[in-house]
């Protein structure tokens, strides 16, 4: 993988995203999203993760969780998120305002177990709950 001078490969859990880094907390407008990862607890081979297949960053405007990456073939990819959607609740704890951290805690989880999602769509604002099936899938870019 190629990476552009001033970025770092960072590796949590399941994401691998690229992330500058002098400015990684700095934004330009109030709507950014920060460049952040999410995850899920274990790389089990190469290329391999277990969890729901998103990366995140915190929306400076809502201060909600904001789907930055969906890897292809991941149970967030069959659910139908998309990027830009808004994570409202994980579980039923609103996330409104926590630390991205205390979301991903709250996302992770073992191979086999469900994690419910109310998400606010990017494209029209509609509220939905999608339980999601945490499992092995693919790191890929496409």
């Amino acid at each position: 993988m190629f990476l552009p001078h001033g970025l770092l490969l960072v590796v949590v859990g399941l994401a691998v995203w690229a992330w500058p880094c002098l400015a990684a907390n700095r934004v330009s407008s109030p709507t950014q999203v920060q460049p952040e990862v999410l995850a899920g607890p274990v790389i089990v081979g190469a290329g391999e993760s277990v969890g729901i297949g998103v990366a995140l960053g915190i929306d400076e405007g809502t201060k909600m969780p904001k789907v930055s990456k969906i890897f292809p073939g991941s149970p967030a990819a069959e659910a139908g998120l998309a990027e830009g959607d808004m994570i409202r609740e994980i579980n039923g704890v609103q996330t409104t305002g926590l630390a991205l951290e205390q979301c991903v805690k709250m996302i992770r989880g073992d191979a086999g177990t469900i994690v419910t999602l109310e998400i606010l769509r990017a494209e029209d604002g509609a509220a939905i709950v999608l339980k999601l099936k945490r499992r092995a899938f693919r790191l890929t870019d496409g």
